[in-house]
This record gives structure tokens, C-alpha cells and sequence, in this order.
């Protein structure tokens, strides 16, 4: 990577990612992706900057931006995006707001919004509205017992093994999984995060379709010395983009045959350094590092130090 595409690269994500101020624009507005910086949730938002910049400012990036000091009477303000609204979790969503935008409002991002508690009074009053395939996959903090039983005949019991959000050690929920899942749909949960998934036992059965769910699974052990003994089981475009594989330099090169880079590059978990931020720049390009928080984390780190 260039001198040149590097200070492009930092530009552009500083804009998305960079903590600082509306008073600190006039100096670095020529710098600034004004695209990007609508959806920086660091940057300090006010609406007189908002009003003002609204012109350059990107409305359907601002739609889903929860760090805008939202309200009730802000949203009346400007015609945001249904869809990416509907995803906003820093949004105060009440029941009034729901049903007063009932017919504004996109139901399959309302369900899957993970700031708005489900109870089962809310779920009784929108019934007609709430979409349970995208409610299964939510991964707020509603979920009990309790909740679960009460919906069971209405949840996409598929969508909900891949859901580390539910309380998956309660032998109660795993009874229900058992009774709504057949075996096939089952196997699910073996790329569930907070699902403990016996490695000892898998081996025993796993077959290739097995390796590529529990190549996604963000809570497993992935260590160097089992990735390196399944080396040929594992799916490689799954682990690029796992986030519990230790990804560092070394390791990168050492799978550097089979590793999705496109995956690569926007994987949070990532341990950077410069020269694995230029290999993989060489290999998945620019554009997709700026969706990567990682890099920026790294090299405004770099910077300081």
C-alpha cells in the first residue's frame, strides 16, 4: 500500500469511526467522507449540525445511526429510511410510537431490533405486525424461559438454534429444542456461539456439512493445534470471517492458500499489524478494510503510540 492510498485509507476511516466533534469539522472537512461519517456512532451529533449539513450528510447512513440524540418528536423531522430506521437501536421505542407508525414502520427490522423488549404484553398488543422469523434470530436481552414457552407454537425454532442469545444452558430450553427441531434442523446449533457444542462427541459422527457449521461458530476453541490437525475438514470461508480464530500475521500466512481474504478483511477479530494490513489490502482490496472497525482501532493506536 502506497503512501498515498494509506492516508486515504486513514481518512476514510477516521470519518467512520473517529471520535470527534461538529466544531472540529471546518478544519478537516476536506478530508471527510461525508457517506462514512453518517454512520460514525463516535461522533458527537447534534441537530443544529445535523439541519445544517443535511446536504452532504448521507440520509439512508443516518437512518440506522444510533448515536443521534434521538426523540419521538426528531423523527417527524426528516424523512428517513423505513427499513434502516427500523433497525435503529438507539431509537426510545415505546408501544404509542409502534402502533401510531404501525404502517410506517418495517416489521422484519422491528422484530429483529434487539434495543426493543419483547414481552409477551408487547408481542400480544403487535401480533399482526411482528414477523417471528425475524424475531426468532433477535439477539436482545428479552429472552426466558418463560417468553419461549409462551411463543413456542409461533417461533422459527430453525432461526432460534443459531441464536446465542437464548439461555441455552437451561435444560428446559434444550428439552423444547428436542420437541420443535427435527435431528437435521438440529445441527444448527453446532455453529451457535453460547451452544456448548462436546468436540469429543462431534468427531465421533461430524461429517464434511458438519465442519462447515462448526466452522462459523464464534464461541468455539479454535486453537492452532486442532486447526492444524482438521486442516482439510474446516471451512475455510467460514473461519476467514470467525471471529474466535486467532488471526494474527503468522497464522495468516500459514493458511494464506485457503483463506477468503474478502472475508478476512472485514473480520473484527483480526490482530493487526502493517504488514498483514498490506497483505490483505494486496489481496480483498480497499474498500471493504473501511467496514472493518478493527483497522481502525489499530492504526489510530499506532498513531498515538
Amino acid at each position: 500500500m502506497d503512501a498515498e492510498t494509506f492516508r486515504t485509507l486513514v481518512a476514510q476511516l477516521a470519518s467512520r469511526y473517529g471520535h470527534f466533534k461538529p466544531s472540529d469539522t471546518p478544519r478537516i472537512e476536506h478530508a471527510l467522507d461525508w457517506r462514512l461519517l453518517s454512520l460514525n456512532q463516535s461522533f458527537e451529533w447534534s441537530w443544529n449540525f445535523i439541519s445544517a449539513r443535511m446536504d452532504r450528510l448521507d440520509l439512508y447512513n443516518l437512518s440506522s445511526n444510533p448515536s443521534l440524540p434521538w426523540s419521538v418528536d426528531k423523527y417527524y423531522r426528516f424523512p428517513w429510511h423505513r427499513a434502516e430506521f427500523s433497525k435503529n437501536i438507539g431509537f426510545p421505542w415505546t408501544d404509542d410510537f409502534l402502533s401510531n407508525e404501525s404502517d410506517n414502520l418495517h416489521w422484519k427490522s422491528i422484530s429483529n431490533n434487539a434495543s426493543i423488549y419483547w414481552c409477551s404484553s408487547r408481542i400480544e398488543r403487535f401480533r399482526k405486525q411482528v414477523h417471528y422469523w425475524s424475531l426468532s434470530q433477535n439477539r436482545g436481552s428479552f429472552w426466558s424461559i418463560d417468553f419461549i414457552y409462551s411463543e413456542k407454537e409461533s417461533l422459527n425454532w430453525l432461526m432460534m438454534a443459531d441464536n446465542p442469545a437464548l439461555p441455552w444452558s437451561s435444560h428446559v430450553l434444550q428439552q423444547l429444542t428436542t420437541e420443535f427441531l427435527s435431528p437435521k434442523e438440529r445441527l444448527n446449533l453446532l455453529k451457535n456461539a453460547s451452544y456448548p457444542v462436546d468436540f469429543d462427541d462431534f468427531l465421533q459422527w461430524a461429517q464434511l456439512e458438519h465442519w462447515n457449521l462448526l466452522s462459523q461458530n464464534e464461541g468455539f476453541c479454535f486453537s492452532n493445534e486442532i486447526m492444524d490437525k482438521f486442516t482439510g475438514a474446516w471451512n475455510w470461508n467460514a473461519l476467514s470471517a470467525n471471529r474466535a480464530v486467532p488471526w494474527d500475521h503468522q497464522l495468516v500466512m500459514r493458511y494464506a492458500d485457503r483463506i477468503n481474504w474478502e472475508r478476512l478483511a472485514i473480520n473484527p477479530g483480526v490482530q493487526w499489524d502493517h504488514a498483514l494490513l498490506n497483505l490483505v489490502h494486496q489481496n480483498a482490496g480497499f474498500d471493504l478494510l473501511l467496514e472493518n472497525p478493527g483497522v481502525w482501532q489499530f492504526i489510530s493506536s499506532s498513531t498515538d503510540h
